[in-house]
């Protein structure tokens, strides 16, 4: 199993949402402009979390993803509290999240395989003491 979000794109996804909220930092200067640019740095994380399979609206956590990312829009809505790092706690959240449900669904499938392999070892260990069985009563008889 793959996770959506390795180490290095969490680390990538961290440093990108940060630099957007420095510079908004900058922008929240001028009020229209700092939220204009924290509206395109919230759509940017988005996407790209789009595109590496997080989703918003289904999923285990899906509603405390969606409401990090939502929130996050609505507080960078308005002028001077949109200079607070929410895009970027709403981000480490998200990437907390998805990687925290990755490594649940890998351990799941180590669990089924495990089972499953046990299984499988079961039936040849019964069908080597048939076998065993039928020589020595052939043998027998």
């Amino acid at each position: 199993m793959h996770e959506r979000i390795s180490r290095g794109t969490a680390f990538f996804l961290i440093a990108t949402s940060a630099t957007f909220q420095g510079i908004g930092f900058f922008a929240g200067m001028v009020p229209i402009l700092g939220t204009i640019w924290e509206w395109f740095g919230i759509f940017v994380m988005w996407l790209w979390l789009a595109i590496l399979g997080v989703r918003f609206m289904s999923g285990k956590n899906a509603l405390k993803k969606f409401g990090a990312m939502g929130g996050a829009g609505i507080i960078e809505s308005f002028p001077l509290i949109n200079m607070f790092p929410t895009q970027l706690l709403a981000v480490i959240w998200v990437v907390y999240l998805t990687r925290k449900e990755d490594k649940e669904k890998a351990q799941k499938l180590a669990a089924k395989n495990k089972a499953a392999r046990q299984a499988a070892n079961d039936n040849r260990l019964r069908a080597a003491n048939d076998n065993y069985t039928t020589r020595r009563q052939e043998e027998a008889a």
